[in-house]
């Protein structure tokens, strides 16, 4: 009866590990597949500050936008700064705006159901400070102010609405006016790392000035090492005025993941534990029984049998509820893993390579716990253990 409570016991630990670690490996490969996203813009050598101007000394769109331009041409005369922009919300920087759009010559379609896109204001150097690719025509020139045509740039995503004709060129409605696109930018993960990549409108910060920027600057060598550098810059035209949450695209990016890696190394840190609890397990139950079987083992070996009979003896034992084990938690896996299957990104809730990884890895540690005792049991004195007994 103890020898099938124990059993049980076993099968029950290796059900419930192979479970874990199931989920785990899943939520690893979908954390490295997040890591290997593509984001679209440069992360390396970029530094990143917020500047808000208050709208009591900075009335109007004008002086915002004279203001940040100017900035902007101060930072790119520091040595060592390559480029530098500014942007309305940094992508994966938590912050969005959303509007509606109409395309000319479109469809019509329902009052209230236009497409909506990501909206953002940048100044005319954004582009090339973060790498972002031009596919097609231009991005913002210093011309392209109030008293110029309203102009817009797009994303991909928003540049397949137009279907066959080429966007450059055609007029779109957004923010309350129609403007002409004069360019087409790659796609830049903006939300999340792991959301979808939605339609993205570009305005020039001139045409439309925002009082609150996160200014961008491109640098040789460790973007911190020119924050005391951007701050004088930043008090030369305006004393009052802080660099807000100074950080590198490399921290943006890497803080864009940080839930995902914690509930990760959580979930990976319980299914360590439960092998490990597994191993000691198998191992407790093997060696009780193979203690309680000692005689028998004298008598099989004074009657003849080789060390790898026993071997063979002690693994058959082991590893009876291993595999009632791993079948219970193979059912127990593809139930769990279709629980999370909105938590995994990139990776299919049945990933064969990670069940087959998993399913290896607990038979090894099964097999390394059964051979501690096995060991030990091939190694028995066949006259040592009949006459303690």
């Amino acid at each position: 009866m103890r020898d099938r409570i124990g059993g049980w016991l076993v099968a029950a630990e290796v059900a419930l590990a192979l479970v874990l670690l199931t989920v785990a490996g899943l939520m690893v490969r979908s954390f490295w597949r997040v890591q290997a996203a593509a984001t679209g813009f440069r992360s390396d050598s970029v530094l990143a500050f917020d500047v808000q101007l208050p709208g009591a000394r900075y009335p109007g769109e004008a002086p915002a936008a004279a203001f940040f331009q100017q900035l902007i041409t101060r930072l790119e005369s520091l040595p060592g700064v390559r480029g530098a922009g500014a942007i309305s919300y940094l992508p994966l920087g938590g912050g969005e705006n959303m509007g509606s759009f109409v395309i000319d010559g479109a469809p019509p379609v329902i009052p209230g159901s236009e497409p909506a896109a990501e909206r953002r204001w940048v100044t005319p150097g954004y582009f090339a400070t973060m790498g972002i690719l031009i596919k097609r025509g231009r991005v913002f020139q210093l011309t392209d102010t109030d008293d110029h045509p309203q102009v817009v740039v797009i994303n991909e995503t928003l540049a397949r609405f137009f279907g066959e004709r080429d966007p450059v060129g055609q007029r779109i409605r957004a923010g309350g006016a129609w403007r002409t696109v004069v360019g087409v930018v790659s796609d830049v993960k903006s939300s999340s790392l792991e959301a979808e990549i939605r339609p993205q409108l570009y305005l020039p910060h001139a045409q439309w000035a925002w009082g609150e920027m996160t200014v961008v600057a491109q640098t040789e060598g460790d973007p911190l090492a020119y924050v005391s550098a951007a701050r004088n810059e930043l008090k030369a035209l305006d004393p009052l005025l802080p660099a807000a949450k100074i950080r590198t695209l490399k921290q943006v990016v890497s803080n864009a993941t940080s839930v995902r890696r914690f509930n990760t190394a959580l979930l990976a840190f319980f299914a360590v534990a439960a092998l490990l609890l597994t191993m000691l397990g198998i191992y407790g139950v093997v060696a009780f029984l193979m203690g309680r079987r000692r005689r028998e083992i004298g008598i099989r070996m004074a009657l003849g049998a080789q060390s790898r009979d026993v071997l063979r003896l002690v693994f058959r034992q082991g590893m009876k509820p291993v595999a009632v084990g791993c079948i219970a938690g193979l059912a127990g896996s593809l139930a769990a893993t279709r629980l999370v299957a909105s938590q995994l990104y990139g990776v299919s809730p049945t990933d064969s390579l990670t069940l087959g990884g998993v399913m290896s890895l607990l038979l090894g540690a099964a097999l390394l716990a059964c051979w501690l005792p096995a060991r030990r049991a091939s190694r028995v004195d066949p006259m040592e253990a009949l006459r303690t007994e």
